[in-house]
């Protein structure tokens, strides 16, 4: 991941513990004071509103978006419905349910349906509370005193801000969440491409990605063509079970990685048990006897209860004028009648046009 990303992800998180307890502790101030003012119904609904906020902070090991974004909006829903009908529409309903609303953005539910249901809910009681506490009158219209003075306006003026500031920190997270998003589906697409270029078992490039690779090679030599068989690999399958014959593939795929990463990264599993190399930038020599080394360790080396042996015939070619791609079939061709000249001679050597 990126570690700018990486660094402000870390800060949106931080920022979720921020939402929650300070939250929680401004309510809980809201609380006070109205209990202060003799409000005692507002006061609980400040204390239930501070109390969510509390058990999200202590239930909850992360915060994340749409966990804060869920607990903002059903505070919302708590604290407009209750402070509307207690001191009136003027104190600032619209600015109590715009968290709700930005709920639709920022919930990120799995089933988005039920995410908009819940943000279309929020308009729906915005509207009814506009119907019922303003238009008929239903609210109790109380005033705010405090040392009997009025402090409505001053109510009004802070929840506005509060409201402000949650709505610039929610759509902060937001757009880090969408990083977040784009960093993972860049992961995927990464994986997606590795695993449709790649042979799943050896982990080597597959015929696909190997041609893809080969097309865009500029004219270089010497180039070398090298085709491994593993010789009687059905034998291997039929004696000793598949579980094996794919243990000798992995281990046959390893020993060509190591062997040949000097001088090419072009290493495929161009058959069921055949792999092809392809080099350019080193000797006839040089690319002959990592030939010959990976074929020596690899017969070296004993599988299943060190009861079973495996050789490998190779054919080995090199060419000494640049490459050419629309030559590539030609090129298999020979390397392919080296390969065919080792097992004939044998099996477990290397046959080289040089």
């Amino acid at each position: 991941m990126n570690d700018k990303i990486f660094q402000e992800l870390l800060i949106t998180e931080k920022i979720g513990y921020y939402i929650l307890s300070g939250f929680s502790a401004l309510y809980a101030f809201i609380a006070i004071i109205m209990l202060y003012t003799n409000n005692l119904f507002p006061a609980c609904v400040a204390f239930v509103s501070s109390l969510i906020f509390a058990v999200c902070y202590f239930k909850v090991s992360i915060p994340n978006i749409p966990r804060i974004a869920i607990t903002v909006h059903l505070v919302s829903f708590i604290y407009a419905i209750g402070m509307v009908y207690y001191f009136g529409w003027d104190y600032g309903a619209q600015f109590y349910l715009l968290p709700s609303i930005l709920f639709c953005y920022m919930g990120n539910l799995s089933n988005k349906k039920t995410t908009y249901c819940i943000g279309i809910s929020g308009v729906l009681i915005f509207v009814f509370l506009y119907l019922f506490m303003h238009a008929y009158k239903y609210s109790l219209n109380n005033n705010l005193m405090f040392n009997d003075i009025k402090i409505d306006n001053f109510a009004y003026v802070f929840h506005s801000f509060f409201v402000c500031i949650t709505t610039i920190v929610m759509m902060y997270t937001t757009k880090l969440k969408i990083y977040e998003d784009i960093e993972e589906k860049e992961i995927v697409n990464k994986k997606i491409e590795i695993y449709a270029s790649t042979d799943p078992l050896t982990h080597l490039l597959n015929r696909w990605a190997f041609m893809e690779k080969l097309h865009i090679v500029q004219n270089k030599k010497p180039i070398h063509f090298a085709i491994i068989d593993i010789d009687f690999f059905k034998n291997i399958n039929d004696t000793y079970g598949h579980n094996i014959g794919d243990e000798v593939l992995k281990t046959t795929a390893s020993y060509i990685k190591i062997s040949f990463e000097k001088y090419t990264d072009m290493i495929a599993r161009w058959g069921g048990e055949e792999f092809l190399i392809f080099a350019l930038g080193c000797s006839n020599e040089e690319f002959y006897e990592a030939c010959n080394k990976f074929r020596l360790n690899l017969n070296n080396t004993k599988f299943y209860n060190k009861e079973l042996k495996v050789s490998v015939s190779i054919g080995c070619l090199h060419i000494e004028n640049n490459f050419v791609y629309s030559d590539f079939n030609k090129y298999i061709k020979e390397v392919d009648e080296l390969l065919y000249k080792a097992k004939n001679s044998g099996r477990n050597n290397i046959k080289t046009n040089i």
